[in-house]
């Protein structure tokens, strides 16, 4: 078998539960903290728009960390920090989690 090909499926699943859970799942998180917590949508909505707003601020850092610590090592590092925060974020019972996982999140994407 081709070894591009292994790549190429590699980076399909990456894409695939990265943006899919992790960029746009934010729009689904929102709305089912809501409805599970009853936290207001606006306070749901500034905790999203800070982890956002530090992908953007944080992302300049990416390719140091990568020349630094090679390809694996900063995949599993942003997966950690990705997975991580999702959890947080499925097992957030108090606001202030909230804030923690999405801020393990925004480490993750960072890395992206």
């Amino acid at each position: 078998m081709f070894f591009g090909w292994v790549v190429v499926l590699v980076a399909f699943a990456i894409a695939t539960f990265g943006w899919g859970l992790g960029f746009y799942g934010l729009g689904i998180y929102l709305v089912e903290l809501h409805r599970h917590h009853g936290w207001p949508i606006a306070f749901i909505s500034s905790a999203i728009t800070g982890c956002t707003t530090s992908w953007a601020g944080a992302g300049d850092v990416s390719g140091r960390r990568l020349r630094a610590l090679g390809p694996a090592a900063h995949r599993a590092r942003r997966g950690g920090g990705d997975g991580g925060g999702r959890a947080g974020v499925a097992s957030a019972t108090r606001p202030w989690q909230l804030y923690v996982a999405l801020g393990a999140m925004a480490v993750g994407w960072a890395e992206e």
